[in-house]
């Protein structure tokens, strides 16, 4: 993470930047001369917890306090397990918001995100869940299967045969029993009266497989490593004018500049 260094020189004293620490300085123990108290700079997430609050916070939160309701009203036995949750030290730690410039952004999104062109083969309801539907996915000759929370903005036929942005390199996820490789992209806003907008991303008529990226870059061809579902949403994407961008960067595939249609300004994910 950008700020990571920074803290962790902290520690001896030292700061990184002009007239100070340097990539050069690396190695080297002159200029060490105290060692402060050191800090977990990140709580760990089990996958359990993760997949968790993944389906916990989809949807408005109108929706969410639907669902309370919901929970609430359902006999003990029928509700379900309840969520691992942090032991008291990784709970108590404060991870500190910094600002990330746009070229960090670019950087983190080019050498750790993935995303390709799949189309939609097969659609169906989730047997066990009322808002989510299980997606067959063509990515290029390769099958996958994806779980989305789209049933309450789109029906079946909408999306059957739609071509769609997917997180190629996301590490699988079970939903409600269902493995899940990868997840689909959406730009979303919310209304003054608290109506959520949820908009597909449409690849329009590019070929499956193909890699999304930035303007003024070329195509992927590097194979990625799986990243979880935080390294993903720490780089944020969002819709502004319709224009889907990273940082100061609109992203494209096959030639063109993927753009919303609805949600005009909103965040994507």
């Amino acid at each position: 993470m950008p700020f990571a260094s920074d803290r962790i020189v902290a520690f001896f004293g030292l700061k990184i930047g002009s007239g100070n620490m340097g990539w050069a300085d690396i190695g080297k123990l002159e200029g060490l001369s105290r060692v402060a108290a050191p800090e977990v700079l990140f709580a760990k997430l089990e996958d359990d917890l993760v997949d968790v609050l993944r389906e916990r916070y989809s949807g408005s939160q109108k929706e969410r306090a639907e669902k309370a309701e919901l929970d609430a009203s359902e006999k003990p036995a029928e509700r379900p397990a309840a969520a691992p949750t942090l032991s008291a030290p990784a709970a108590s730690i404060a991870i500190p918001i910094v600002s990330v410039s746009d070229e960090d952004l670019v950087a983190r999104f080019t050498t750790l995100i993935d995303l390709r062109v799949a189309e939609i083969k097969k659609i169906e309801r989730h047997p066990k869940a009322d808002k989510l539907y299980i997606e067959t996915l063509d990515i290029a000759g390769e099958e996958r299967i994806i779980v989305s929370g789209l049933v309450p903005y789109y029906r079946e036929e909408e999306l059957l045969g739609k071509r769609i942005i997917v997180a190629y390199n996301l590490k699988p996820a079970k939903l409600r029993g269902v493995d899940s490789r990868g997840m689909l992209l959406a730009a979303s806003s919310e209304t003054a009266d608290g109506v959520k907008m949820v908009e597909v991303l449409d690849a329009r008529n590019a070929p499956t497989g193909s890699r999304v990226y930035l303007e003024g870059q070329n195509p992927p061809t590097q194979e990625l490593g799986e990243i979880d579902i935080d390294t993903f949403f720490s780089i944020p994407i969002r819709a502004e004018k319709c224009a889907i961008r990273v940082g100061n960067k609109n992203m494209c595939v096959a030639g063109s500049a993927l753009r919303s249609d609805k949600v005009t300004d909103g965040e994507v994910g």
